[in-house]
């Protein structure tokens, strides 16, 4: 989840999951005389939302025997480009950017020339960390490269509501361009004819890709990694059309700036639904068989769409979200507070304070809802009174539960590391700072909608079609013993479900060391192959069967 420049596009500020109970990685000491000048890239990631932000320095010039840098900002999503950045301040290992949005960016580089750091914007704090590339765009070694043995075109469609406008991008087989007689076998049996030249027709099998949490573009692109380009690009050389669509508010798909406002997962599945009904539209696309895959976020729309349509030939969930909204941020700390080596009591007490703050921020958004409807209160005044009731009730809370251990030491850790964050933000207490955040997820669309999620519901429902569960056994964001529990239950329901669990995959089934979200990037596989070939297998057997 990410924040943004909030000029550029105000949705995407307003469906951010902020998690400032989070500490900064450590910073290690300076490094002798390195060079600065190049591209910095990094993205805000929290609870697998990022947005790529890319920094580049130019070469110093020298006034004396200062150094004077310049730099730009560029990001990628928002069709910022060439931004001017105000004032760039390196001093040691320690840089400093100053936007006029405005927004401060400050970090430290450590031993292994990571800038870990801070990004600050409209009262808000997020850790960023970024990674040096000689050029603007590095391609992964999977990244599909033409010449391709099929077609491809670039596609727009309306939404229903008539608000938004989707680009992306189509591919499908051409049989008639095809030198590879195995290949177009394999095209051919997708489509249930016996090859002959004279008759160059056919229907296929068509694929609908939905990507995970946050603004992402067609490819669903994460640093220099385009997992969706490398999905499309295989499955249509096995004979299916495939659809990959950017995001609402993004690229090519745009729209009413209020109406992008109040997205949420939700939101996405009319989306999803406006794009089934362009696949019907395309003369080469067999409307009886169209599978929908989606990972993380995507694929918990997916199964929405399955459940609202009947005509959704099966669902592929690449670590679909399998716990409640709060668990699943819940774990998502956990993996955090354990890689800072905090001991299990007080990650058990951190955990039920998160757990009640969030409840506490839903509590204290209902309240003021109710309050506003009874007086004509200034905004403001509800605004302070709802702070107030927030740490009110925080207190109380702890003050009653002073037997648990845990939770006491887990408040005081709390309220200690949060000063320079509260410090950051003009908060003038940790205590207000952390009411501000929890009070912000509960009345922000994407994350009330997300901390409310029971997707396990969802899951055990699908009846209309088969489904295909895939998770990494090391993913961060996504608990795997969860979802190897959701599976046993959707089977004794009825569910048409196959499950697999790859050993050594992170979130993205990527071969991991460390497994973190940082890592995601610097890794040059972007999809492992024994995930690809589960999901080829399936969807080639459900599209023969069908």
């Amino acid at each position: 989840m990410t924040i943004l420049i909030k000029s550029i596009n105000q949705q995407i500020v307003k469906s951010i999951l902020i998690v400032f109970c989070l500490l900064l990685p450590g910073i290690s000491k300076s490094q002798n005389e390195r060079p600065w000048e190049g591209y910095w890239k990094g993205d805000l990631s929290v609870s697998g939302m990022q947005l790529t932000l890319i920094f580049h320095i130019n070469p110093p010039s020298q006034v004396g025997d200062v150094k004077i840098y310049r730099s730009t900002l560029d990001v990628p999503m928002q069709r910022l480009k060439n931004f001017k950045i105000d004032e760039t301040e390196i001093h040691g290992e320690e840089i400093t950017w100053s936007l006029s949005l405005p927004a401060v960016f400050k970090g430290k580089r450590n031993t292994e020339g990571l800038i870990i750091g801070n990004w600050t914007q409209g009262g808000k704090s997020l850790p960023l960390t970024l990674r040096y590339s000689p050029t603007f765009n590095a391609t992964k070694p999977q990244t599909p490269k033409p010449p391709f043995p099929y077609s491809s075109k670039s596609i727009d469609f309306p939404h229903p509501s008539g608000k938004l406008k989707f680009g992306g991008t189509l591919t499908y087989p051409d049989t008639n361009s095809i030198k590879n007689e195995a290949i177009a076998q394999s095209i051919y049996h997708l489509a249930r004819k016996t090859p002959n030249p004279a008759d160059p027709t056919f229907k296929l099998p068509a694929v609908l890709l939905l990507s995970g949490s946050g603004p992402q573009d067609r490819d669903e692109t994460l640093g220099d990694h385009k997992p969706f380009a490398i999905w499309a690009d295989h499955l249509t050389r096995l004979g299916f059309v495939v659809l990959r669509v950017d995001d609402r508010g993004v690229g090519n798909s745009t729209g009413d700036p209020t109406y992008l406002e109040s997205t949420t997962t939700e939101s996405y599945v009319g989306d999803a639904q406006a794009a089934i009904r362009f696949l019907y539209t395309q003369p080469m696309v067999d409307t009886m068989r169209i599978f929908v895959i989606g990972h993380s976020e995507g694929a918990n729309v997916a199964v929405k769409l399955a459940n609202a349509q009947t005509d959704i030939s099966g669902v592929v969930s690449l670590a679909g979200m399998t716990s409640s909204g709060i668990e699943t941020s819940v774990f998502q700390n956990q993996v955090i507070w354990k890689a800072q080596n905090l001991d299990s009591g007080l990650i058990l007490g951190l955990s039920d304070l998160h757990r009640k703050m969030i409840e506490l921020g839903f509590h204290t958004i209902q309240r003021d809802v109710k309050a506003k409807d009874e007086t004509d209160r200034d905004l403001n005044q509800q605004k302070m009174d709802g702070t107030s009731f927030f740490t009110s009730e925080l207190k109380s809370y702890i003050s009653k539960n002073k037997s648990n251990k845990n939770l006491q030491r887990a408040y005081k850790y709390q309220i200690s590391s949060n000063k320079d964050a509260a410090k950051s933000v003009g908060a003038k207490s940790s205590l207000i700072f952390l009411a501000q955040t929890y009070i912000g997820l509960a009345s922000n669309p994407w994350t009330s909608y997300f901390l409310q999620s029971e997707p396990e519901v969802e899951f055990t429902e699908l009846k209309n079609c088969d489904i295909l569960m895939l998770q990494g056994s090391n993913d961060q964001q996504i608990d795997a013993s969860a979802t190897s529990k959701l599976v046993k239950k959707m089977t004794e329901s009825g569910a048409g479900v196959t499950y697999q669990e790859f050993p050594g995959l992170n979130h993205l089934f990527q071969h991991c060391k460390t497994c973190d979200v940082s890592e995601y990037f610097n890794l040059d596989e972007t999809i492992a192959m024994e995930a690809m070939s589960v999901v080829s297998k399936w969807l080639t057997e459900r599209s023969q069967l069908r």
